[in-house]
């Protein structure tokens, strides 16, 4: 890969171990030739650089000095900043790492790393942060049409979808209580809810975050009252293809 030139490469190492923030510091001059790096030893010493000063990355080890850790970091800037790329450095496995991550996962290097295990990772997380972020709840039972949909959102060429499933209103309400979601595709017709019932609940419970109503019927007198009912958006399966969706998706979170 092509060293990076230009404007500086602004980066925010959260490290209580000065040798590993120096061979940081060390692999990043690798990356750029110009680069800015502040360092922080704890979660609440990084947000307030956060909040002070722009960065283009973040790289934080998992455990850190004080009791907040670096996992604490990486979810408050996914809700602050969902666009910022974010590495994080852990001894824990890679399998217990991502189990662990859950709905807010992230570049991972596990400690021991070689210099260019580090080198790769910084490169992949600033050119996925390159791109815009948004986080995708999709509530849908047929797991095939949740595969078919996650796929159609990653060719998205201008915005990183984030696509998490759940297959029944009470699994989707609970994601959304666990997690924050730029926007809701919902299904109406589900295990355990079926019809605009489905679209009130999720509305009266997370009116805040705009919802598409993905529907097997089309049928115009449905269609205006689901938009009648609080859904920013309607597409009828039948209509909808990789294109289509992935631009009202964009619309529906300004992308």
């Amino acid at each position: 890969m092509e060293t990076l030139a230009s404007n500086p490469l602004r980066v925010l190492i959260v490290e209580d171990d000065r040798d590993l923030e120096t061979l940081l510091s060390q692999v990043l001059r690798t990356i750029s030739s110009s680069v800015e790096v502040d360092w922080a030893t704890n979660v609440l010493d990084a947000r307030c650089k956060l909040e002070s000063k722009r960065y283009d990355l973040v790289i934080a080890d998992h455990t850190l000095e004080d009791d907040l850790s670096g996992f604490f970091l990486r979810c408050l800037c996914k809700r602050r900043w969902p666009d910022l790329p974010f590495v994080m450095i852990s001894a824990m496995r890679a399998d217990a790492f991502l189990k662990m991550s859950g709905s807010v996962p992230c570049p991972f290097l596990s400690k021991p790393f070689t210099v260019q295990e580090c080198r790769e990772m910084i490169c992949s997380a600033l050119a996925t942060g390159a791109r815009k972020e948004r986080s995708v709840l999709l509530i849908e039972d047929d797991p095939d049409y949740r595969e078919l949909v996650s796929r159609w959102l990653e060719r998205a060429p201008d915005v990183h979808f984030d696509c998490t499933g759940a297959e029944s209103v009470e699994s989707g309400l609970d994601a959304l209580n666990r997690s924050r979601y730029d926007v809701v595709l919902l299904d109406l017709a589900l295990p355990d809810s079926y019809g605009l019932f489905t679209l009130e609940r999720m509305r009266n419970q997370h009116g805040d975050v705009p919802v598409i109503v993905l529907s097997a019927t089309d049928d115009e007198d449905l269609e205006q009252r689901i938009l009648d009912a609080g859904a920013g958006r309607y597409v009828a399966k039948h209509e909808a293809d990789a294109r289509t969706l992935v631009r009202t998706v964009c619309d529906a979170v300004g992308a």
